[in-house]
C-alpha cells in the first residue's frame, strides 16, 4: 500500500521504481504470507478449542482470509503488467513511462491495496475479540 501511495504521488523514474519495488514485493513477500496465513489459519483452527466449524468468527475469518488470498492473485498479473511497463520504459531511456492505462491501474492498486488493509484489519479484530456463539448442531431425533 505504501509503495502505491509513492508511486501516485510520484512520477517518472520515482514512480517506475516504486511500480517495480511493488511487483517485486508481492510476488516474493506478499502472496507467499498470504498463502501461508491461509494453511496456517485452518491448520491452526483444527488444532484449536474453537475448531474450524464450531463458532461463526472463526468461519468469518477463513471466508476472508481466502476471499483477500484470491483477490490478490487475481491482482498479480495487472501489478506485474504495470511494473513490466514502468521497467521496459526506464529500460530503452524514456523519461516517462505509458501514461494511457497508468492512472486506472494505480486507482485499482490503490483500491485494492486499501480494501486487503481493511480486511486484515477485520480479520485481526476478531481473532483478538473472539465475539461469543457458536453454530447450531443439528439434533438427531430418534
Amino acid at each position: 500500500m505504501a509503495l502505491a501511495v509513492a508511486a501516485a504521488l510520484g512520477d517518472g523514474v520515482f514512480r517506475s521504481a516504486m511500480l517495480i519495488a511493488a511487483t517485486v514485493l508481492t510476488e516474493a513477500v506478499i502472496v507467499p504470507l498470504a498463502l501461508a496465513s491461509t494453511v496456517s489459519g485452518v491448520v491452526s483452527s483444527l488444532v484449536s478449542p474453537w475448531g474450524l466449524w464450531r463458532h461463526y468468527w472463526v468461519i468469518t475469518k477463513l471466508v476472508l482470509t481466502l476471499a483477500a488470498t484470491a483477490v490478490l492473485l487475481l491482482q498479480i498479473r495487472p501489478i506485474a503488467a504495470l511494473g513490466a511497463a514502468h521497467a521496459g520504459a526506464l529500460a530503452s531511456g524514456a523519461s516517462q513511462a505509458p501514461v494511457v492505462e497508468a492512472h486506472a491501474q494505480l486507482a485499482s492498486l490503490l483500491v485494492h491495496g486499501g480494501g486487503g488493509a481493511l480486511v486484515l484489519v477485520g480479520i485481526t479484530i476478531l481473532g483478538v475479540w473472539k465475539p461469543r456463539g457458536e453454530l447450531r448442531r443439528p439434533t438427531s431425533k430418534a
